[in-house]
């Protein structure tokens, strides 16, 4: 997955995705497949929110409905790594 670095942040995505049937599936397969290579579980209870705890005990969410989403960790710098992965 990668990002143009324009103005705004947004995906580049190689085929159409947007007007067809398969368009809510296909983001969201692509989005859970990035998030789990970077570690991340699906949650049972809720399919759209991702968590990592990690051995040293830090821990961060992501939760994402339809276009918009949100981003929560234990600390700052961590927030910041996350963050800097999706724009790669």
């Amino acid at each position: 997955m990668k990002f143009l670095r324009d103005h705004a942040t947004c995906f580049k995505v190689t085929r159409a995705l947007y007007g067809t049937i398969d368009a809510p599936r296909l983001w969201n397969d692509e989005l859970a497949n990035t998030l789990t290579s970077f570690g991340y579980k699906r949650a049972q209870t809720d399919w759209n929110i991702f968590y990592k705890k990690d051995s040293t005990g830090t821990v961060s969410l992501i939760a994402f409905h339809v276009d918009d989403g949100i981003i929560a960790a234990s600390s700052k710098s961590l927030l910041n790594e996350i963050i800097e992965k999706l724009k790669n």
